[in-house]
């Protein structure tokens, strides 16, 4: 099954592409990587210098176009393409296996990067350049999606944890069963330093060679470390 693009053997076109002269929509349903570069290369000159080409792809689809190749990136990057495949040709034989949705993969196409990198920068240049009524068709055809999954990429790739049960300061929500150990763990922690502080109040007492004056100090210390350790350990309601 051919792609859903028209091909010119006379003019020695293997599918239609975007100049920098000449816009025309069908060049952005191809899949082939090749021309689909191409195409938006020159696609980001002409929606960066000509009003009329900002307008135009606001009603014929090819805004809708652009946010679904942004949104197919930022929801799954395609792995690396395999080397020995000619611009995106494969065997009859070959079956393309289901991508499962990844956020921040190791490895990924980079040729796939650079056209979102020219999509993006074509959206952009209509949302920015454009007027009032394309900027809000750039809102409707669902821009605001994509730039919440790079945002979300961008953090996640930063360390913060993303979703649903996320603090505000970006880290997990603890659960019940964690804040319940979290005290435990503050409480033993808390019994220890009191436990080691009357025993070195202890060997302090002990000396032989102290005075009478350090030893009434001593003694009150142990006593109101004594009075504080037995009100710590008293059970609470």
């Amino acid at each position: 099954m051919r792609e859903s693009n028209f091909a010119f053997p006379a003019q020695n076109r293997a599918c239609v592409c975007i100049s920098s002269q000449l816009y025309d929509r069908r060049a952005l349903d191809t899949n082939s990587p090749l021309p689909l570069f191409n195409s938006l290369t020159h696609l980001t000159y002409l929606t960066s210098t000509s009003p009329r080409i900002r307008e135009i792809m606001t009603m014929d689809g090819g805004l809708e176009r652009l946010v679904r190749i942004l949104h197919d990136f930022c929801i799954c990057p395609p792995p690396p393409e395999n080397p020995t495949l000619f611009y995106g040709l494969s065997p009859p034989s070959s079956h393309p296996l289901k991508l499962t949705p990844t956020l921040n993969p190791k490895q990924f196409d980079k040729q796939a990067q650079y056209r979102f990198s020219l999509a993006f920068q074509c959206v952009v240049n209509i949302g920015v350049r454009g007027s009032e009524p394309i900027r809000s068709r750039v809102v409707q055809a669902g821009t605001l999606d994509v730039v919440g999954c790079i945002l979300e990429a961008w953090l996640a790739g930063r360390g913060f944890a993303v979703g649903p049960s996320v603090g505000a300061n970006g880290m997990p929500r603890e659960t019940r069963e964690q804040r319940l150990a979290r005290r435990q763990a503050q409480s033993e922690a808390r019994q220890r330093e009191q436990a080691d502080a009357l025993a070195r109040a202890l060997q302090r007492q002990l000396r032989p060679d102290r005075s009478v004056g350090e030893a009434d100090a001593q003694t009150e210390e142990v006593q109101e470390v004594s009075t504080l350790f037995l009100h710590d350990s008293s059970p609470r309601v």
